[in-house]
């Protein structure tokens, strides 16, 4: 299931970039191989498959979505990229995006670099002229940065220069015998431990003490994880998911449910089959110039669907709940209050030691099924 989710990002790139497709060239494969022996690209690039090569120097934009990336080429804009592994060799002429699980970055880069990977590595051999801002689960900073940086991360080490303003929120922040400033330069950070200022650098540090989690160790992780910033905002943008689906959406909203509920085994079955085919026929018809709008719609189709699951989901889980406890089924307001209490539950249920994890997919599951059951209904119906 998760291999696919980068050619959906793919779809998103093309999508931003609509007004720069006529002079664009797009590949979809699944193993690229843009060696240098190869002229440079004077047009934006649009690179979609498993594993992904980029030996030569791309003159405007490069958007890449894949598995296995490497980009050992020069890019002279723009650099968007989202993958599984992602490692940048070659020179950045302006911003980066990336969105991967293992970053690595050892070219110069002349903009600004964001970041959100679960383990990031900026090497000594790096550059970056801009702001740094990491979103990720470790960070392990060599480079020789000149502007700001940024970091949210579960763990970070500093071994390498900044130039500008650090604010770092970590739980585990460590300096290397390399670390240095510029003696203007001031370092805010946020963790439950203080830590020892390096020689020539006293009165740089701003220490800000974050509390200590008193119970064990798993509960730390999951409570800082729920509780954390972007899993709030995830929940409160959840809520007003489902608010809009069940007041705007009603026929949908009522028809989910039901199939969740009542033929949850038969929404299963559909919606693993469907988690499996659309994005592999929809990659197979992507190959060919014929195919492509077909297969472009269906990844927008199953995108959306992506988007919306943890909603319905929600709404399933919390119909679910009503069937034991319905004293409010008459108030007008109780699918809502319902669906709300079916998403903290599956939001608990997720970080359950060992059977939490597929417990959540199973139902995400159930979700997607449901919601593919309704869309053949309503076009079967019209059809019919």
């Amino acid at each position: 299931m998760y291999k696919h989710i980068p050619f959906l990002l793919a779809v998103l790139f093309i999508l931003v970039n609509t007004g720069s497709l006529s002079a664009a060239e797009i590949i979809s494969s699944e193993n690229i191989n843009l060696d240098s022996e190869s002229e440079a690209v004077d047009d934006n690039y649009y690179l979609t498959g498993f594993e992904i090569v980029v030996e030569k120097d791309v003159l405007d934009d490069l958007s890449i979505a894949g598995g296995s990336i490497i980009v050992e080429g020069n890019v002279s804009g723009d650099l968007n990229v989202a993958g599984k592994d992602v490692i940048i060799k070659g020179d950045i002429g302006e911003d980066v995006l990336i969105v991967g699980g293992n970053v690595s970055i050892s070219g110069n880069v002349s903009g600004d670099i964001l970041i959100f990977g679960g383990k990031v590595s900026i090497l000594d051999s790096s550059t970056i002229d801009g702001d740094i801002i990491i979103l990720g689960g470790e960070l392990d900073y060599q480079g020789n940065l000149f502007g700001d940086l940024v970091v949210i991360t579960g763990t970070v080490l500093l071994n390498g220069y900044i130039g500008g303003d650090s604010t770092i929120t970590t739980q585990k922040l460590g300096l290397g015998d390399f670390f240095g400033s510029s003696n203007n330069s001031a370092i805010s950070y946020f963790s439950p431990e203080k830590i020892e200022e390096p020689e020539g650098l006293e009165g740089q540090f701003i220490y800000n003490r974050t509390k200590e989690w008193r119970e064990s160790r798993l509960l730390q992780s999951n409570l800082a994880s729920f509780f954390g910033f972007w899993s709030l905002l995830r929940f409160i943008t959840t809520i007003l998911m489902i608010y809009l689906l069940i007041y705007l959406f009603k026929p949908f909203t009522k028809s989910v449910i039901e199939f969740g509920y009542d033929k949850w085994l038969q929404s299963f079955i559909v919606g693993l089959i469907t988690t499996i085919a659309i994005p592999a026929i929809a990659i197979i018809l992507m190959v060919s110039l014929i195919g492509l709008p077909i297969g472009v719609i269906l990844l927008i189709i199953f995108s959306i669907i992506l988007i919306i699951k943890i909603a319905v989901a929600s709404m399933i889980v919390g119909g679910w709940i009503r069937s034991i406890n319905d004293k409010m089924a008459r108030n007008k307001h109780s699918t809502l209050f319902y669906s709300v209490a079916g998403l903290c539950v599956l939001l608990l249920v997720k970080y359950i030691p060992y059977i939490g994890e597929p417990i959540f997919i199973f139902v995400y599951i159930i979700a997607i099924g449901a919601v593919i059951n309704y869309l053949y209904r309503v076009i079967f119906k019209r059809l019919k």
